[in-house]
């Protein structure tokens, strides 16, 4: 009798040995681009992602743990079980949010003020785009209505 994909899979622990690999491999090469390409234009313009990028092999390798734990306790047919697994993803997920709005609220000014001075200043300010314009036109219809 052939072997199917699933059976093949779980006999040689191929996912494990996969995300193992990212675990361990994929920090090292996050943190080499970040030390060696400080000089490339997207290194320095998501900074405050890096750490993120550090920490997702080993995330995934512990999610994929902590997912096959649920199963093997519940069943793969578990409607508990799907609903505890999508409960720890969305907590993982929100977290990760979380994470990442609080590092481009501090260090996320500083990574584009480095990239906008070594590019010479040529990027516009997010201030300058959100601003209107002056000039004719620039009243919105709520403020020419009060005027009036």
């Amino acid at each position: 009798m052939e072997e199917s994909l699933f059976e093949y899979l779980e006999r040689t622990r191929a996912v494990d040995l996969a995300l193992g690999v990212l675990a361990v491999v994929g920090p090292l090469l996050v943190a080499a681009l970040q030390k060696w390409g400080r000089s490339w234009r997207f290194v320095r313009r998501v900074g405050p992602d890096w750490w993120l990028w550090l920490a997702a092999g080993p995330l995934v390798y512990v999610l994929w743990y902590v997912y096959n734990a649920i199963m093997d306790t519940y069943g793969l047919d578990n409607l508990y079980a799907l609903i505890l697994n999508v409960a720890i993803f969305m907590c993982v997920g929100l977290g990760l949010a979380l994470v990442r709005i609080s590092l481009w609220r501090r260090y996320g000014a500083l990574a584009m003020e480095e990239s906008s001075a070594e590019s010479g200043g040529s990027e516009a300010s997010p201030e300058a785009e959100i601003a209107p314009a002056s000039g004719a036109g620039s009243e919105s219809p709520r403020d020419e209505k009060e005027s009036s």
